[in-house]
């Protein structure tokens, strides 16, 4: 018997054998309440804003990830900008929210220039048609200002219709287009809230169904909000996005690149135009820059959240939160994931580290994870294959996904404690448990205090250590064996297999509780 298999045998407690329990898994905790998540108060001008939430839901994490300093302390977001100064109607500057089919995009600009740090742009309730472009910045429409906030009257009350690609002019053809367009540009801004309304655009198009190629009738901006270093200026930090519905775009619904302390906090994601190959169909994006590594705050994307928001991937989402290229210290919470058709949480394969995903509640992954570390694909030199260190995936719930949480292509040192991954019959678009966690080629990986469920009749894996072919585009990139795994203190119900090593040494498994029944 190989040493694997005698810890095996000795660490699955079986209750017929007369064998002491091990502890069940940690319950999970309740929701946060909103008191906890962030606090508000109305400004003189009526405004609501959303205190930052100093207090995390959790204790830091164990091993630094997520809002954690260098020096271990609690890394606080900076409060929401305040609105001191004027707020400033865009009826008043000529727009109209009738929907009209009329440009609306000159009178909105010409608020925001008026505009100064404390003061906001207020949309009432209608329909705001984007028919042209900026000025100077031909890839967006809206470009911000630091310090001056944007509010509609709510997110089902106002919308934001961009033209960009909308593809149904006559022949197909679009007259407003760009290989970069964004409704909402953020480039080297900072201290700012957009809250209350809903991005969209005039595409009209086939939604996709294939994930595995371009949809032909793609359209719409490529991005509802870009949020960008610029080439000289500092990068950008002390941004809030809230309370927004971000639909009928491209590529990703909010994208976040080499900026720190940005909150995205109770937004709805949904309906992309495409969700092929080439970065297609994503939520919210958190990316440094491709192989670069950690290099400090200037070049990558750290200390940024996503909270309390919903990705809609029942029409069509491809991921729904990813994190790429050296982004490290950021954190997905709280969030619900509903369909997306892979990786619902995305760690994307080049070096993403001391990131914390927690509190999430996924659902119906149709041919990916719940939680996704390291990744295929992409083209060299900008391919993908590790994430990082140290990144942290704990309390959170996995429902009818095709797989729970996976860590592939060498990603070395995950924690993955304290989750629940279930498999039940009945449901939605349920898709059947292959394995609730799967360990590929990673090094290190701890599996601890999970619950893996399976209520269903049909055959899955509880915990799956297996061989790693790497990335069959990049000549095997990746390829390798679990190594130096812990697995302690999991309950395993239903299960064909309830852990089955395939590949791999050094694997610990020690005090799981197995059982046949869910």
């Amino acid at each position: 018997m190989t040493t694997f298999r005698k810890l095996l045998a000795a660490s699955l407690l079986l209750v017929a054998g007369g064998c002491q329990a091990a502890a069940p898994a940690a319950p999970l905790p309740a929701a946060a309440t909103a008191a906890q998540r962030t606090d508000s108060a109305a400004d003189a001008s009526g405004t609501t804003v959303a205190k930052a939430d100093l207090k995390p839901a959790m204790p830091l994490s164990s091993v630094g990830a997520g809002l954690v300093n260098p020096d271990g302390t609690e890394h606080k977001l900076p409060e929401p900008n305040p609105v001191k100064g004027k707020t400033l109607n865009v009826v008043d500057f000529g727009a109209d929210p009738a929907d009209d089919g009329k440009d609306d995009r000159p009178a909105i600009a010409r608020a925001l220039e008026a505009a100064r740090p404390g003061d906001e742009v207020y949309f009432p309730k209608g329909v705001y048609a984007l028919k042209s472009v900026d000025s100077v910045n031909r890839a967006a429409h809206l470009i911000m200002k630091n310090g001056v906030n944007v509010r509609g009257q709510g997110r089902d009350d106002v919308v934001l219709v961009s033209d960009f690609d909308n593809r149904a002019q006559p022949g197909g053809a679009s007259l407003l287009t760009h290989s970069n367009s964004a409704v909402i540009d953020m480039t080297g801004r900072s201290g700012i809230v957009i809250s209350d309304l809903t991005i969209s655009s005039s595409w009209q198009g086939a939604f996709p169904t294939d994930h595995k190629k371009n949809n032909e009738q793609r359209g719409g901006p490529k991005s509802g909000i870009y949020i960008d270093k610029s080439a000289s200026g500092p990068a950008p930090s002390s941004i809030w996005i809230k309370r927004l519905a971000i639909e009928k775009f491209e590529r990703t619904g909010v994208r976040i690149s080499k900026a720190q302390d940005v909150v995205v906090d109770d937004c709805i994601f949904r309906k992309a135009t495409d969700m092929g190959g080439g970065g297609a169909g994503y939520g919210v994006t958190f990316i440094g820059t491709p192989k670069f590594g950690a290099k400090g705050p200037v070049a990558d994307a750290s200390y940024n959240v996503v909270q309390n928001s919903k990705f809609d991937g029942t029409v069509s989402l491809r991921h729904g939160a990813l994190l790429g290229y050296a982004a490290h210290h950021n954190t997905v919470r709280n969030n619900t994931f509903d369909r997306t058709r892979l990786d619902s949480i995305d760690l994307h394969g080049d070096g993403e580290s001391y990131n914390e995903i927690y509190g999430n509640e996924v659902y119906g992954t149709q041919k990916g994870a719940g939680v996704g570390a390291g990744n295929t694909g992409g083209t060299p030199p900008n391919n993908h294959s590790a994430a990082g260190p140290n990144n942290h995936i704990h309390h959170n719930v996995i429902r009818n996904a095709m797989d729970g949480i996976v860590v592939i292509m060498g990603t070395p040192n995950t924690l993955i404690e304290q989750n629940e991954i279930i498999s039940g019959s009945g449901e939605p678009d349920a898709v059947p448990m292959r394995s609730g966690i799967t360990i590929k080629h990673a090094i290190g990986t701890t599996v601890r205090d999970n619950v893996i469920r399976n209520e269903t009749k049909e055959k899955s894996v509880g915990i799956w250590l297996v061989h790693d072919s790497g990335d069959p585009s990049n000549n095997g990139l990746g390829a390798g064996d679990p190594q130096n795994t812990r697995i302690t203190g999991n309950t395993l119900a239903g299960h064909t297999e309830a852990i089955k090593q395939e590949a791999g040494s050094g694997t610990v498994a020690e005090n799981n509780t197995v059982s046949g029944k869910p």
